[in-house]
């Protein structure tokens, strides 16, 4: 025992732990329907940000990570970085958005019964 109290380990350096969609971190997600412009099928795609968090030693950064799920398809997996955590989560949902395009173009988007998917956007109109 004493050998293995006296034996020297290799150290590594720590990396800074990203939570990511893992070990309970989804802070909202919203299931959405997607149905192609040929009206052939229609499936779910689920959108899921993570809980904000900040990477070690960086002050007044914080992410927020965006996974968009489709059933027969690899996730696309992105992130929004913010200057806290309230910023970081409305750019998630903003990025969202954009992140949706794909769909978009491919068919049409529903939250229930709406086309209004309830998601903010950086874009303002002009007046």
């Amino acid at each position: 025992m004493d050998e293995l109290l006296h034996q020297q380990l290799p150290l590594t350096p720590a990396l800074p732990y990203l939570p990511g969609m893992h070990d309970g971190n989804v802070v909202a997600s919203r299931h959405l329907d997607f149905t192609p412009n040929d009206g052939s099928f229609t499936r779910k795609v689920r959108i899921l940000l993570s809980r904000p968090h900040s990477p070690v030693h960086r002050e007044n950064e914080w992410i927020v990570d965006i996974e968009i799920e489709e059933s027969f398809k690899a996730p696309v997996l992105d992130y929004a970085i913010g200057s806290d955590p309230f910023q970081a989560l409305f750019l998630a949902m903003c990025k969202v958005g954009d992140l949706l395009k794909p769909w978009r173009d491919a068919g049409e988007l529903k939250w229930g019964d709406s086309a209004d998917l309830g998601l903010p956007s950086l874009i303002h109109p002009t007046a």
